[in-house]
């Protein structure tokens, strides 16, 4: 707790000096590793939905600072709040994001993770947009990537698992 505390005031001065690789969100102690590391884009690849916002609730809740959810207007998996609160992402730390188009959406994420009063985002994409109607290749999640280090978050990428995934940046998948 007060490493979480420590980590919050550090953003809240805008300090992100000791908030790279050597942080991380502690995932499960039967993982290798078993930690997930913080300033930097991974992919989180789900058969369902419902799972993988899940998921992204309880590793977004122990980054322990307000979170944004950006979610596309068509078919994006927008979080309820009252249910991420059972995975510990209590809504006052909840930040909702409904774009209408896919580059409104890759902004807010990328401007969302050099924040340093972000401590994590989660960019949640539908089934049709994962299967390559949008830009999010090589270069934009290279872009993510370098946002995430710069300031400090932890960034997920939420997409439906449908077979073949074009390659990205992201640091785990």
């Amino acid at each position: 707790m007060l490493a979480a505390l420590r980590a919050r005031v550090a953003r809240l001065e805008g300090s992100i000096r000791d908030r790279h690789s050597h942080d991380a969100i502690p995932i499960c102690d039967g993982l290798p590793g078993g930690d997930l590391a913080r300033a930097a884009v991974h992919d989180v690849l789900v058969s369902s939905p419902g799972c993988g916002a899940a998921l992204c609730a309880l590793l977004l809740a122990r980054t322990g600072g307000t979170v944004l959810w950006i979610a596309l207007e068509q078919d994006g998996l927008l979080a309820w709040p009252p249910g991420l609160a059972r995975f510990g992402l209590t809504p006052a730390k909840l930040v909702l994001a409904r774009t209408s188009r896919w580059s409104d959406a890759l902004w807010a994420m990328e401007e969302a993770l050099r924040c340093p009063a972000v401590s994590g985002a989660v960019l949640a994409l539908p089934p049709e947009q994962t299967a390559g109607h949008h830009p999010l290749d090589l270069t934009a999640t290279r872009r993510l990537q370098l946002a995430a280090e710069a300031g400090g978050a932890l960034g997920l990428l939420l997409r439906p698992d449908v077979g073949s995934v074009a390659p990205s940046a992201t640091t785990t998948r």
